[in-house]
């Protein structure tokens, strides 16, 4: 009897698991939005293989136009509408551009800036024996659309002011391309109802789901000058947003919205700016930030240039010190949408195999819920994929899996989610029942689990929504000035380089090598005249025998990391850095070629952080550089990176690299081998190929003409005084009428004071004197709460610091809601010890801490002198902000309206390091590591 009701009992079990197909597109049987596959399909997607180097490097104007017609384009400014000032007017449109040859017209689709206005021909006016300047003089027309423009070239204390336009497509059509997670603060539904005239709606309550309140268009926008010294009116924060002047909605703009008082009014859909350009010489730029939706509209291409010039800097181009010609590279990742036709084989229940052959298009083969870009939907929905559209992730996919078999790893997996980590997070819609799971997958029964139609899906699945974004965003192609791929030629000389970080979350740590000629790209079209098809970097093991066979530096890597290192023997030319995002470096500071390295140190307690890098850049970090060629003629170079992704905990497969192993078994790149029906898996493929994409390391590729080549000259000749520039930088700057003797250093002229005197800054300010000893030495240790240091006039002062704080990745940082990861700037207790060591998270929309008092003057403003005691007092609106950073990431902190001086990072174990030479001076975004904190001024 006993045996019968185990045979009945296994009868009834059977084929009770049985589970709808894992989704293979965005609909499921019943024609709703299909449930993502959070273990057994990866929900990501790579680009098409496109080919490197193929394509030239867009420039600054129209006469520096690539082969695809890209160029940065350059805002006309009108110098007659408000006198002193330069005046553009600025509209936000949708448009299309190509990006890469391999890419199909019309090409991406894009939201990017555009001007209306027509500029001053000041050729024809305002001269000697000529005319003044009037209306009459406005016929420069402006340029057309193009992606990263148009930049804006404006002059040290001359204001801008700008009317910007919103004019992207209003209903269903001004929504965005690509996922937008309404779940996000801000991008969701708001406190009103649908009315049907623009700007009216009765009260809803947003808070109680689910809700039928209207909500946030996604065509919202608005400009924030990031860097500069802006009236807060114009700053363009995150609620200063509007809408187009057709969109119906409740939400017309946002709460902080304001014009400029002594301009009229634009009318509906557009807001006036004002930006005072009361700093040094820079690079800046210019971006949408409208509420919960920033992102994505950045992503989409709602970025360009700003260029402020001083009188200090045109005065070392006037006497040749500087190149005169500067080349922009704006660096940027990003991933394609690939709508060709593959084969995807799915799971047979009759033979346990998976050897059920469909064609589906590229993208949906790993990212099946792919359903948004530029593709017309049919009648349920479904939108076609396009090539070259951008691609974003959308499925949040938890590291953990329930499964113990899988060792609690999800092969797909991403992010962690927190109510699966420990201690786990309370959150207020937790994990939900896994539709694909098949309880016949949990039998202990072998006839029972042969039914098992879903391998490898557990019982439960993230509550998050679907769309959801994730915590970070890499993507797998370089992106330079809107250009995939680009190849720049250049003559033996020295060249100028403002480069900008534009990604999303990928740094980059970059140095120039010899082009391996060993692996030419067998693309043909690199075989043409004036072409190279030399497309990679010569990789060696990362091992101790070779260096000390070959003698290789002191710092480069022999850990025996995954692709080898770079050979040194092949290094390019090193970056000569003269500034940063804050302007000129109180010194120059020379970046050789350097992979990065990690600090090993076990006794440390930041072991495992970024030590050694080349030119190391987070996102919004820009760098002026020189880099001399004169010693490279005939060469190809690569502009290379090998930044970890994220920095510093790097994940193998966010770094795509030439050779890289195939990583499709965990939702990474791979491309060739043979199809396994049993694993469901590729065996013998490879990571990208020689020449094409994916690929993050190869940035862009450089030609230098002369020597072998060939090649005649493309630029005109310039020789390069290295000596003379470094000397500017010092007391020994060459006397002229803007700097008569006794002179000043470049910093001293041209630079905003500093606050905290330190040792490095001796030779910028060669009549101050910054002791070295303790407690003066301007350095903060780990438990101390305030900083004593020595004042540019000598005054020895004690200033209290202000505890701050980030938080990431661990239990108390992650989404209240959903569980996802999440990172918080946080306050801190003063004081902190055992007991009471604590920070508090700060959420976005949480009220300000602090109240920032304007100082009289650029001078620190102290009480006291002699025969007073010390320390003195700082009377003005100084802080000093010391930031805790409890986490795993390193973010880069930007901080708006003010720039800051970085004055040291001290481990919680106490161990001390001064700011990098090149993080010296002014910064307004600055790296923010863990397991220490970060002190600025």
């Amino acid at each position: 009897m006993l045996v019968l009701l185990c045979i009945c009992s296994i009868s009834g079990i059977a084929g009770a698991g049985t589970a709808p197909p894992i989704p293979i597109g965005p609909l499921d049987a019943n024609l709703q939005p299909a449930t993502p596959d959070y273990y057994t399909t990866a929900n990501w997607a790579n680009s098409p293989p496109l080919a490197k180097f193929v394509d030239t490097l867009p420039g600054l104007g129209s006469t520096k136009a690539n082969n695809l017609g890209q160029y940065l384009s350059v805002a006309k400014p009108d110098i007659v509408t408000y006198p002193g000032s330069d005046y553009y007017e600025i509209e936000l449109v949708e448009f299309n551009e190509r990006m890469h040859s391999d890419l199909p017209l019309p090409g991406t689709k894009l939201r990017g800036y555009r001007q209306t206005n027509f500029g001053t021909d000041t050729s024809a006016c305002g001269g000697q024996l000529q005319p003044p300047c009037d209306a009459n003089f406005n016929t420069v027309a402006p340029d057309p659309v193009h992606y990263l423009g148009p930049n804006i070239i404006a002059e040290r204390d001359r204001p801008v002011r700008i009317k910007f336009t919103n004019s992207l497509p209003a209903g269903s059509g001004g929504d965005l391309f690509i996922p937008v997670d309404t779940s996000v603060m801000g991008a969701g539904t708001g406190p009103a109802y649908m009315g049907s005239v623009r700007g009216e709606g009765t009260p809803c309550d947003n808070t109680i789901e689910p809700n039928t309140c209207a909500s946030y268009t996604q065509n919202r926008a608005d400009l924030h000058l990031h860097g500069g010294r802006t009236p807060w009116i114009s700053d363009g924060t995150p609620h200063q947003w509007i809408t187009p002047a057709n969109e119906i909605t409740p939400f017309t703009k946002g709460v902080s919205f304001q014009n400029v008082p002594d301009m009229p009014d634009p009318g509906d859909g557009a807001m006036t700016y004002y930006y005072t350009n009361q700093q040094s010489a820079r690079l800046m730029f210019y971006h949408d930030h409208a509420f919960g939706i920033t992102r994505l509209n950045v992503y989409a291409g709602e970025a360009a240039g700003y260029v402020i010039t001083d009188q200090y800097e045109q005065d070392l181009v006037t006497r040749g010190l500087l190149p005169a010609d500067q080349i922009p590279l704006i660096i940027q990742d990003k991933t394609f949408v690939n709508a060709a036709d593959t084969t995807k084989y799915l799971f047979n229940e009759t033979t346990g195999l998976f050897d059920i052959p469909i064609t589906v298009p590229s993208v949906r083969a790993t990212d099946p819920l792919w359903n948004w870009g530029s593709g017309t939907p049919d009648i349920n929905g479904v939108r076609p994929p396009v090539t070259g559209d951008l691609w974003l992730p959308h499925v949040y996919m938890p590291a953990q899996n329930s499964l113990a078999g899988s060792g609690g790893v999800n092969p797909f997996g991403r992010w962690m989610y927190g109510p699966w980590f420990y201690p786990a997070t309370a959150v207020t819609k937790g994990p939900v029942a896994n539709p694909y799971y098949d309880a016949d997958c949990s039998s202990p029964f072998p006839d029972v689990y042969a039914n098992c139609t879903t391998p490898g899906q557990p019982t439960m699945i993230p509550g998050t929504p679907n769309v959801s974004m994730g915590m970070e965003a890499f993507q797998d192609s370089a992106v330079v000035n809107g250009t995939v791929f680009p190849s720049l030629t250049v003559d033996p000389r020295a060249y100028r380089f403002r480069i900008l970080n534009a990604a999303s979350d990928r740094f980059w740590n970059l140095s120039f090598y010899e082009a391996d000629p060993a692996q030419p790209s067998p693309d043909t079209r690199l075989l043409a005249p004036g072409k190279s098809n030399l497309t990679e970097v010569k990789m060696l093991p990362a091992s101790a025998e070779l260096a000390t066979l070959n003698n290789w530096p002191a710092d480069w890597p022999v850990d025996g990391r995954d692709g080898g290192v770079p050979d040194p023997a092949l290094s390019g030319p090193s970056f000569f850095q003269i500034g940063t995002e804050g302007g000129f470096l109180p010194k120059p500071d020379i970046r050789v070629p350097q992979p990065v390295t990690y600090i090993t140190d076990p006794t440390a307690f930041w072991v495992g952080v970024v030590d050694k890098t080349g030119l190391a850049l987070g996102p919004a970090e820009r760098a002026d550089v020189i880099v001399d060629f004169s010693a490279y003629a005939g060469k190809t170079l690569i502009l290379y990176n090998d930044a970890p992704a994220a920095w510093p905990a790097r994940v193998p497969g966010y770094d795509y690299f030439t050779g890289a192993a195939d990583m499709r078994d965990s939702g990474g790149y791979g491309t060739g081998g043979t199809f396994n029906p049993i694993t469901g898996f590729w065996d013998g493929g490879t990571g990208p190929l020689v020449g094409y994409a994916p690929n993050t390391r190869t940035v862009m590729q450089i030609i230098v003409t002369g020597g072998t080549s060939g090649l005649p000259a493309v630029d005109p000749s310039y020789t390069f005084n290295q000596a003379a520039l470094e000397a500017e930088f010092t007391s020994a700057a060459a006397p002229t009428a803007l700097n008569p003797a006794p002179v000043k250093t470049l910093f001293e002229r041209s630079q905003d004071p500093i606050i905290v005197g330190q040792a490095a800054y001796s030779s910028a300010y060669p009549n101050s004197y910054f002791p070295p000893n303790f407690p003066w030495e301007g350095i903060n240790q780990i438990n101390d709460q305030f900083l004593k240091f020595v004042t540019l006039a000598g005054q020895p002062v004690e200033m209290i610091t202000e505890p701050k704080g980030i938080h990431d990745e661990m239990g108390a940082s992650f989404d209240p809601v959903y569980g996802r990861m999440s990172g918080n700037l946080a306050m801190q207790l003063p004081n902190p010890t055992t007991l009471n060591a604590l920070l508090i998270l700060y959420g976005f929309s949480d009220l300000p801490t602090e109240t920032i008092n304007n100082s009289p003057t650029v001078d620190v403003q102290v009480l006291g002198s002699v025969p007073t005691p010390i320390p003195w007092q700082v009377t003005d609106g100084t802080q000093i902000w010391k930031i805790s950073h409890n986490g795993v990431d390193t973010h880069p902190i930007h901080f708006h309206i003010f720039d800051v001086q970085l004055i040291n990072r001290v481990g919680w174990d106490g161990q001390i390091a001064l700011p990098e030479a090149n993080e010296l001076g002014w910064k307004d975004t600055v790296k923010i590591s863990p397991l220490m904190d970060t002190i600025v001024a």
